[in-house]
């Protein structure tokens, strides 16, 4: 499998670090649920789900950093060939909204943690200090966690829609455009 993305196929690279943060964001979004509804008479547990969440989180955002930037120097899949121009800008516009989400989301937990009463220091997997860049405000503490929760819903649905186009692309269109991302060496009709 090569590394490096073609016009006609995603690379090695790009596919590991899609699939990697795929299966991390659902379980961050899955602990992120869980520990919201978590019973507040067992506060351990609560408090683990929570600096789970929370490291998983400064993870992801390092990630999607990476992955940016790995796709900033990357040649692009082009779009199936025969594909409808509003189909093409809507995948586009949905990627953009899925990648705004990735920074997004990370950033607002961090800022409303940061903003919040600090209890102890912060430890991502118990290894890495991240420091509070904002004092305790109760008032900014709101604002980032009503614009962070509001995000997740938004990048729940984007994730949903995101796996029903891949597989109308997949199993109704069998335009190669699943394969592409998927590991393996099946010609795709796009490579001839």
């Amino acid at each position: 499998m090569a590394l490096l993305n073609t016009t006609n196929r995603w690379g090695g690279v790009s596919k590991t670090l899609h699939w990697l943060m795929a299966v991390m964001l659902v379980g961050a979004l899955t602990v992120g649920l869980i520990m919201n509804d978590w019973p507040d008479d067992d506060p351990v547990t609560k408090a683990r789900l929570y600096h789970m969440h929370q490291s998983f989180g400064m993870l992801l955002l390092l990630l999607v950093l990476v992955r940016l930037g790995w796709r900033s120097t990357q040649a692009v899949p082009a779009p199936p060939a025969g594909s409808w121009r509003l189909t093409r800008r809507a995948a586009a516009i949905s990627h953009g909204l899925l990648y705004a989400s990735m920074l997004l989301i990370p950033v607002t937990g961090y800022l409303m943690v940061s903003s919040g009463p600090h209890a102890e220091p912060f430890y991502a997997f118990g290894l890495v200090h991240v420091p509070f860049l904002i004092g305790p405000n109760e008032t900014l503490q709101g604002v980032f966690r009503l614009t962070h929760d509001v995000l997740t819903k938004l990048f729940m649905v984007l994730i949903i829609i995101h796996v029903l186009a891949a597989m109308k692309h997949g199993l109704v269109n069998r335009d190669g455009v699943w394969s592409r991302m998927w590991f393996g060496r099946r010609q795709t009709p796009d490579e001839g």
